[in-house]
């Protein structure tokens, strides 16, 4: 793919709907609070996008070695067939995920990474984010009016409709070009609809389209469609060995095995061996194995001890863990909480989630014992949070792996199991404690909305998340429900921390499990009675729009200029603007008062629903109005969608002009030579300029 078809940096998701109409939104079914609603859920396609760019660090990219061979097996099929699926078989810790990265940035393909987010689990992120990268690739901005996604664009046909887009487009442009989407994780996507592919993608695919998938091995794929190879990589496979060991040279070479294989004497030939006997070509094996050499956990000798399988590793060194007398008080309830939590945490979160005493233990246990399995970020003000390295061992840590029955690890995976459970209701509790009982609609939050940013807002992200998988959908139901005053108490929590998007996410996921609970009894043949429930659900997403987009111009821009509304707050809210011009126009009011990120992210978001005003005339002028507020190095692209509506033909030469000076006259000199052009009354009078 050429330079030009680049995946710019997205945003998260929102929703929108069209249309007026008068409804009553029932709270738990009584006390109705009347709202006008636009009818569809239009979603920005900025927030549509999932950046797969924090995989570089997390699969340290730059260490990748091998898969030659897979490559080029890729390269063959996309040659020998006119379109189809290479989908890749492995086991847990083989490698599919460094790969598909690899694969992905190699040939600039669009691409799904389900490890980014647990909600990158549905197909409908995924509809949406693959959507996104080919719309931008592509230029298919005919899709997308004023950078909107339109109702329904988290449907397989959808999908099918952008992906058919993208294959017209790549005709006319370059027809010998394969349009390849990167796929990571189908195990790992929500059961699919009869006669879809996970993630939502079609059975049969375009002339010229190919998904490359990698998989659980084992994974059904009834969907599957032909042309279509799967590919098993096998950890025993003489190909994966090869792998294993040039990886292996690659990390023997660094100084610090180098230095302590000599220190300690050790045969390189032997130690090898010996490794790789133990790891059995599972890549994430010989990853922790490496870590714990490296910090000091692992004596390079204790190499031949090790189990012959990566579930056999992890019971080995929990179940070291478990003979400890701090098994039950602190050990057991942390690995817990983190193998439940859903973003990264820090260590007094983590006191705090798993009921233990005293901190610092938990810090030091991290960075000293557990370092190998445990990564760190910092977020600006170098506060570190923690979070498992694989998934493999939140699964081991969940009691859901699927190791040997024979393994005798069976009571430990059970323990596991319950302590999973008892995590996730945990955290519920926690702040139940503190907001009062989630039946009772939190009554305390309610009359303090500022315990919202309890935990810096975890509760209000993830709380929802918790109660599903504690199994408490009757307190999923009464939070979302819970009213202040008639207003949504569960809305302005969200609305508190600026996470807006974050109501829509769990109304989305309350709506998701009513629809399953009604899909099934209906299917059975017996009455639904959440049918009214889900509804309402729907009724809830809609109201969002119409109450946020009714915000007159003169009160959003004194919100914004006196730092009443952060600008991502703004930004969210201008987002739900359903008309064109308006949306626009309140970027235009509110971009002098932004700064840094928002700053450029509103004068993006500005251009892109400049462009989608049908009116040319009003197209022209937004556009105009714009160009004083954009970076010098977007005055240019402005001036020429301006000049393109048709509408300024008698002043052509002077945009042209300044077009050309645009990135060497001085910000303010700019904005007044603008001002001046614009109070010429007679311009076709004037005689033309040269550059």
């Amino acid at each position: 793919m050429s330079d030009q078809h680049h995946r710019p940096g997205w945003l998260r998701k929102s929703t929108e709907a069209g249309g007026t109409g008068s409804v009553a939104i029932a709270g738990n079914n009584h006390a109705p609070v009347s709202t006008n609603v636009f009818m569809g859920d239009w979603f920005p396609l900025l927030q549509a996008y999932l950046d797969p760019s924090s995989l570089d660090a997390q699969l340290n990219s730059e260490s990748f070695v091998g898969r030659k061979w897979l490559f080029d097996e890729i390269d063959k099929f996309i040659t020998a067939n006119p379109n189809g699926y290479f989908v890749i078989e492995a086991d847990a810790g083989m490698g599919k995920t460094a790969f598909a990265h690899q694969l992905a940035k190699r040939g600039k393909h669009a691409s799904h990474f389900s490890c980014l987010d647990w909600r990158a689990r549905s197909s409908e992120s995924a509809i949406r984010n693959i959507s996104a990268q080919l719309i931008a690739a592509w230029n298919l901005t005919e899709l997308v009016p004023q950078g909107m996604l339109p109702p329904g664009s988290d449907r397989p046909s959808w999908l099918w409709q952008v992906l058919s887009a993208a294959a017209a487009r790549r005709d006319k442009i370059d027809p010998a070009y394969p349009l390849v989407l990167v796929i990571d994780a189908f195990d790992d996507a929500e059961a699919p609809r009869a006669g879809t592919m996970p993630f939502g993608l079609p059975p049969n695919l375009p002339p010229r389209v190919f998904v490359v998938a990698t998989t659980r091995t084992g994974t059904s794929l009834p969907a599957l469609r032909q042309p279509y190879r799967t590919r098993l990589l096998e950890a025993g496979s003489a190909a994966n060995e090869w792998d294993m060991e040039r990886y292996l040279r690659s990390q023997l070479a660094q100084p610090w095995l180098t230095e302590l294989l000599d220190t300690s004497r050790t045969n390189v030939e032997m130690f090898s061996r010996q490794l790789l006997e133990r790891c059995s070509g599972v890549w994430i094996y010989l990853a922790y194995v490496l870590s714990e050499i490296r910090y000091g956990l692992r004596d390079l000798r204790d190499v031949v001890d090790l189990p012959t399988d990566l579930d056999g590793y992890y019971a080995q060194n929990i179940d070291v863990l478990s003979q400890s007398e701090n098994w039950l008080t602190w050990y057991l309830p942390l690995l817990a909480t983190l193998g439940v939590a859903a973003e990264p945490l820090n260590g007094t979160q983590l006191a705090k989630f798993a009921s233990i005493e005293h901190p610092e233990h938990i810090r030091r246990f991290l960075f000293t014992r557990f370092r190998p399995f445990c990564d760190v970020t910092s977020n600006p003000d170098n506060e570190e949070k923690f979070f498992l390295y694989h998934r493999s061992l939140v699964e081991f840590l969940s009691g859901d792996s699927k190791g040997s029955e024979l393994s005798g690890n069976q009571g430990l995976k059970a323990e596991l199991r319950r302590a999973k459970r008892i995590a996730n209701a945990r955290i519920c509790d926690h702040f139940s404690h503190v907001w009062g009982e989630a039946s009772e609609y939190y009554p305390v939050l309610g009359n303090e909305l500022a315990l919202a940013e309890l935990e810096n807002g975890y509760a209000v992200r993830h709380i929802v998340h918790h109660l599903d998988q504690a199994g408490r959908q009757e307190d999923i139901e009464a939070i979302i429900s819970s009213r202040r005053q008639h207003r949504n108490l569960w809305y302005e929590a969200h609305d508190r921390i600026d996470d807006w998007d974050g109501y829509l996410r769990d109304v989305q996921l309350a709506r998701r499990a009513m629809r399953a609970t009604t899909d099934t009894a209906l299917e059975s043949g017996v009455s639904a009675p959440t049918l009214g429930t889900e509804c309402r659900y729907a009724l809830l997403l809609s109201s969002i729009t119409s109450q946020t987009a009714q915000i007159p111009l003169p009160l959003l821009e004194a919100l914004v200029s006196t730092e009443t509304w952060s600008g991502r707050h703004v930004l969210e809210h201008i987002r739900r603007i359903n008309d064109r011009t308006e949306r626009a126009t309140s970027y235009i009011h509110v971009i002098p008062y932004l700064t840094g990120p928002h700053r450029l992210l509103a004068c993006h978001e500005a251009l892109a629903a400049s462009t989608g005003i049908g009116n040319p005339e009003i197209r022209a002028n937004t556009l105009i109005s714009l160009v004083p507020l954009v970076p010098r190095t977007q005055k240019a692209l402005v001036l020429e969608k301006a000049h393109e509506t048709g509408v300024i033909q008698p002043w052509e030469y002077l945009i042209e002009t300044l077009t050309a000076y645009c990135g060497k006259i001085d910000e303010n000199l700019f904005s007044a030579i603008f001002d001046i052009i614009r109070q010429v009354s007679e311009e076709k009078n004037l005689a033309p300029c040269s550059p």
